[in-house]
């Protein structure tokens, strides 16, 4: 008897797609618990937010955020997929200027805010007055 044999084709995933997945359950991931630990530092009932934006910065990305004149404290946090440098003035890369996936960083009475990706992090950066 003959056997009915079915044909399949399978696609393989290359390294580069499978470290991509990996990167958007980290991120995902991260949402999630940052949601749930973000800003235990800060007091927002004490402040007033004025707007929140959120990025996705890309690879090794200096970008330089003027800050409104009524903002008193800029909060940045990472949401993940990368180290992120947060400083009020300089584009720096170091170890105090760090802001890891997970934490957030607060700079009070900062008139500029410079970001320095090391990879591709998701940022939400919040102006309170």
């Amino acid at each position: 008897m003959a056997e009915n044999k079915k044909k399949t084709t399978t696609k393989r995933k290359t390294n580069k797609n499978m470290i991509q997945d990996i990167n958007e359950v980290q991120v995902a991931t991260n949402l999630a618990e940052s949601s749930i630990t973000s800003e235990t530092n800060f007091q927002e009932d004490k402040a007033v937010l004025v707007s929140e934006k959120k990025i996705q910065l890309s690879v090794s990305v200096v970008k330089s955020i003027d800050v409104p004149d009524e903002v008193t404290s800029v909060v940045v946090e990472n949401f993940g997929a990368g180290d992120l440098y947060a400083d009020p003035e300089n584009a720096v890369y170091d170890i105090k200027n760090i802001v890891r996936p997970g934490e957030s960083k607060e700079f009070k009475n900062a008139k500029t805010l410079v970001l320095i990706s090391t990879c591709k992090p998701v940022v939400s950066i919040k102006f309170y007055k």
